[in-house]
């Protein structure tokens, strides 16, 4: 399951289409799928679910004059994800919803976070699929391959981490990090 936040004038027969926002929770937001864990997807306290059930997300944003209006996903899995199931999220927002493909960006925190790592570092296409990600303390184990494929797909990325976290070893995303910047295709800054 999952919940959709919809912007402010979102017209399901409408030519407008929006950026998507979908924000993987960490593993305490994982459930069986019954309502009443679905809410988990709202317990990251700051994340995106916890702004919107608390009504601090942003309606719109304003940027270099230009107005956006988000759809988010927050998305409920039962023990995780694969690349493939994120794929799978990916391709039913573009099918059901006025999604612009251009502009699908991925963000989470912890495990959620590690999705953002590791569907694009499946493959160049998986990484040319999204327009951005931002991990978060992301829990993904770091390969050369990972890392190549996301700086191949040229893929933004604004990763953080607490240099003391004491459950996910900030290593992963300095490792990734410093794995895409120095890749044989790196990113062109």
């Amino acid at each position: 399951g999952y919940y959709e936040y919809l912007p402010y004038g979102y017209n399901p027969a409408g030519s407008q289409t929006y950026p998507v926002l979908i924000a993987f929770g960490g593993l305490s937001q994982n459930g069986d799928g019954t309502l009443a864990q679905l809410d988990y997807v709202f317990s990251n306290w700051g994340g995106p679910g916890w702004q919107i059930k608390n009504g601090k997300f942003p309606s719109s944003l304003t940027v270099n004059g230009e107005l956006f209006r988000f759809i988010v996903i927050l998305p409920h899995f039962s023990s995780g994800a694969s690349p493939k199931g994120v794929d799978d999220v990916i391709a039913y927002i573009i099918a059901n919803y006025k999604a612009d493909a251009s502009r699908i960006y991925l963000t989470g925190n912890s495990s959620g976070g590690g999705y953002c790592w590791d569907y694009p570092g499946l493959s160049v296409t998986y990484g040319k699929r999204i327009a951005a990600v931002v991990p978060t303390c992301a829990a993904s184990s770091y390969n050369a391959t990972k890392a190549n494929n996301i700086a191949a797909a040229t893929l933004p990325v604004w990763a953080t981490h607490n240099a003391v976290d004491g459950t996910v070893c900030p290593c992963t995303t300095t490792s990734f990090v410093n794995g895409i910047n120095a890749a044989p295709t790196a990113p062109n800054p």
